[in-house]
């Protein structure tokens, strides 16, 4: 895991890189792996989060089953879930990729990613390359005044709402 940024101002990024999750017995394996990244960023900012990779079969089978959920989150608030898969009785690799986000906030303290995963047979694994990834960044001055303006319009349904 790489986490990088926070002393006050983004870019932020939480990452984890470079990973092979395998199933080396027989029999279903759930697991997840989960991530948390404190630090400290005000003004608004703007969240985004991607995942990439390939499902695979490391002994050269085909693929059994193999699934994976990504769900990163910001202050505790949820950007969507990625679902990858299911991939069964196919010849690996098959790759993987999606994109969640932008999520704008004024003031951020936490990345939560979790990384949740099935695999059925010995062999069966998923290799994330690059990243499952979380980034922060200022967004431009034209877009920071769009989105200042349409959490402005958020706040004023919810309040109008109660």
């Amino acid at each position: 895991m790489l986490a990088t940024g926070g002393g006050g101002t983004p870019p932020v990024s939480t990452i984890v890189t470079d990973t092979l999750i395998e199933k080396l017995q027989p029999g279903l394996f759930f697991s997840q792996i989960e991530v948390v990244h404190n630090y400290a960023a005000s003004g608004l900012s703007s969240h985004s989060a991607n995942i990439d990779g390939q499902f695979e079969n490391t002994l050269g089978n085909p693929i059994s089953y193999a699934e994976l959920f990504y769900t990163p989150r910001v202050n505790s608030q949820g950007m969507g879930t990625a679902h990858e898969g299911p991939v069964s009785g196919v010849p690996g690799p098959v790759p993987f990729a999606d994109n969640l986000g932008p999520l704008l906030l004024p003031t951020t303290t936490e990345h939560e990613i979790t990384i949740g995963f099935y695999l059925d047979s010995p062999g069966d694994a998923i290799r994330l390359f690059n990243s499952a990834a979380l980034h922060t960044v200022v967004p431009e001055p034209a877009s920071a005044g769009l989105a200042l303006v349409a959490l402005g319009l958020g706040s004023l349904v919810a309040c109008r709402r109660q």
